[in-house]
């Protein structure tokens, strides 16, 4: 915690930490919003999840989204990317009735670009402002800021719609765009861009994913901790059988399970630092699929007071893996290839989790909650134990291409 407030105390770090927390506000608030808006306008399930697809779909471009971060400043990028926003959320205001529907799901496309481009840049963007050493503590505090978000922004996205209508939802998204802009603008860095001629946007983004081939350790982190992030999508859908199979419970008692697996991923970004400084990236990347697992299992028994605790520890786990990958990717990838890695990993990192949650869905009509339970202990378990047994060693800072 000492590490964190001598954190605080720079202003550069408040200044990016305040565009971090206004955009997260915003493009939350906005995404939850959205599904409900189409949802109220159709009455259509099919077509209320498809705003969020809209969504996610730009990250299957995220190796050639992850270019605009290399060839740019990262601050710029932000800045112009929040910026952006504004303009792109505006024809919300437009839609008043079923036959504009067309425009949400346009916007939720722009956004999406927005988030992969935020997401690739942000983290790039810390190499420049922090030590190496600080990296795994900030990424915690992110982590930590995000959740957070997760458990505030919806509740007042929802309720905003529910008072002022989707439009009202749109404006507040695009202050808090526009504010992330201001604040962003503040940080003071002093950024460099290649100096080297550029190649053909097709020739970067391939350079970018044979780069992220070539990266032993970065594959080995990346690719179960993928497939860990899939099984995680099946928690929504198994929680339903839970809270009515094993629990007995109404169905509002999901709200209960979601907040305390929400406090445990509060939980898992406080520990995160403290668990790298003594075992490193990748350790604290396995502990985390184990602490899943673990979590996964005690979900499994169907009663109360395990339940309970699974909630929260399968919750603590997720972070746990999340920053040891970032953190690592962070230090050990060249900053001229950091922005497509970065772009090319969280969309291999999340994207998984939307999928899931589809999957689950059709896997609970063929099997009971706990026995999708067990599939997804043991898949963290495994993918964990085999994290473990490959001994990666810690990350060692690159400071370019030629020291790789």
């Amino acid at each position: 915690m000492r590490d964190i407030l001598r954190l605080l105390r720079v202003s550069n770090i408040r200044r990016y930490l305040g565009g971090l927390v206004l955009s997260l506000f915003g493009s939350t608030s906005l995404t939850i919003a959205s599904g409900i808006w189409v949802k109220t306008l159709t009455g259509s399930n099919s077509l209320a999840a498809l705003a969020t697809f809209c969504a996610w779909l730009p990250q299957l471009f995220a190796p050639a989204i992850g270019v605009i971060v290399d060839r740019a400043r990262r601050r710029t990028v932000l800045i112009l990317t929040n910026l952006a926003m504004v303009p792109v959320l505006a024809p919300l205001i437009l839609v008043q009735d079923e036959s504009r529907i067309w425009l949400i799901y346009l916007v939720m496309l722009g956004y999406g670009v927005s988030f992969t481009l935020i997401g690739a840049a942000e983290p790039a963007l810390l190499t420049a402002l922090l030590d190496p050493e600080d990296l795994g503590r900030l990424n915690s505090l992110r982590m930590f800021l995000q959740e957070g978000m997760k458990l505030v922004a919806p509740l007042a996205g929802a309720g905003l719609f529910a008072l002022s209508g989707g439009g009202a939802v749109a404006g507040l998204a695009m202050g808090c765009f526009a504010l992330a802009a201001l604040c962003t603008s503040l940080i003071k860095v002093a950024e460099t861009t290649s100096t080297a001629a550029r190649a053909s946007w097709l020739a970067e983004t391939v350079a970018g994913l044979r780069y992220l081939r070539s990266q032993r350790t970065i594959r080995s982190l990346v690719l179960p901790c993928s497939l860990v992030m899939l099984v995680f999508g099946f928690v929504e859908a198994g929680a339903y059988g839970l809270v009515s199979d094993g629990l007995h419970r109404p169905p509002e008692f999901l709200g209960t399970i979601m907040a305390l697996s929400g406090a445990g991923t509060l939980i898992g970004s406080m520990l995160a630092p403290w668990i790298m400084r003594r075992r490193g990236e990748p350790a604290l990347t396995a502990i985390g699929m184990l602490v899943f697992a673990f979590g996964i299992v005690l979900l499994s028994t169907g009663s109360m007071a395990p339940v309970v605790a699974g909630a929260v520890v399968h919750g603590a786990g997720v972070p746990l893996l999340i920053v040891g990958v970032l953190t690592y990717i962070q230090k050990a990838v060249a900053p001229e290839m950091l922005g497509r890695v970065l772009a090319t990993s969280n969309a291999l990192l999340f994207s998984p989790v939307t999928f899931g949650i589809a999957a689950g869905a059709g896997l609970v009509a063929v099997l009971s909650y706990r026995n999708l339970f067990w599939i997804m202990a043991a898949i963290g378990l495994s993918a964990g134990l085999w994290l473990l047994t490959r001994r990666l060693p810690a990350a060692t800072p690159v400071t370019s291409l030629e020291t790789t």
